[in-house]
């Protein structure tokens, strides 16, 4: 009777390695924390903003809608980027700590059970 031995073979090119390295890694989830601390303090002034009074306030969400970056986007399109960048930047952070494999549903099964 022959013996059968599971061989894993290595295909994986050197930037494969690379990209998925612990380093690789922590350094995607420092820039994802950065920009999501980035967010909150730029939320936070905004909320702030109440405090001065309604002019004040809507002046900054006038300011955030449409002014924001004009000359480089047109009115309107800053506010959908830095959606689309934020979501990114959640999804790219739940990649690095739970695996692309892992559905969001069971990691929020997870953390309730937890």
């Amino acid at each position: 009777m022959a013996k059968v031995s599971a061989v894993a073979t290595n295909t994986m090119t050197v930037h494969a390695k690379a990209v998925r390295s612990a380093v690789a890694m922590k350094m995607l989830m420092a820039v994802t924390g950065l920009y999501l601390v980035l967010f909150l303090l730029m939320h936070m002034w905004g909320n702030l903003k109440m405090f001065l009074g309604p002019e004040a306030f809507n002046h900054y969400a006038e300011w955030l809608k449409s002014d924001l970056l004009y000359p480089i986007v047109p009115h309107g399109w800053f506010i959908w980027i830095f959606r689309f960048s934020l979501v990114a930047a959640i999804r790219a952070a739940h990649v690095v700590c739970f695996g692309a494999d892992r559905p969001l549903a069971r990691w929020a099964w997870s953390l309730s059970a937890d």
